[in-house]
């Protein structure tokens, strides 16, 4: 997917490509974390779920150059640092949600995390 994030950014800009690849993450993590989902929509998911996770990290490092062409190594460096804590936390925090409650909470932990940053690229979009 990250070649296809390549030349799909050559004909559609890269902000709203990770607006798309964050909306298909999103409906991934919702089928996953349907109580009741049939075999399909879990298969389904978890494929929508690779392929749109597989290109926000590039994007969003090159949203920080892009963004502060001045500072572009100071922002290189801090998402990467941030990637590097989140990369650290999120699958602690859900190894002990998915120890101490359901797959289904953990799961929608996710979503809600995944959420936030839509949201969050949303909002960007405005400055």
């Amino acid at each position: 997917m990250r070649a296809g994030t390549g030349i799909l950014t050559r004909y559609v800009s890269s902000q709203t490509l990770l607006r798309w690849l964050i909306s298909g993450g999103l409906v991934a993590l919702v089928l996953l974390a349907l109580p009741s989902t049939p075999p399909w929509c879990l298969w389904a998911g978890i494929a929508l779920a690779g392929l749109s996770f597989s290109g926000v990290w590039p994007l969003l490092v090159s949203q920080g150059n892009a963004r502060y062409p001045a500072y572009s190594g100071t922002a290189v460096t801090v998402l990467v640092a941030s990637g590097t804590a989140g990369a650290m936390v999120v699958p602690v925090s859900l190894g002990f949600v998915f120890t101490h409650s359901s797959t289904p909470v953990a799961i929608l932990l996710l979503t809600i995390l995944f959420a936030m940053l839509y949201v969050t690229v949303w909002i960007s979009r405005k400055f």
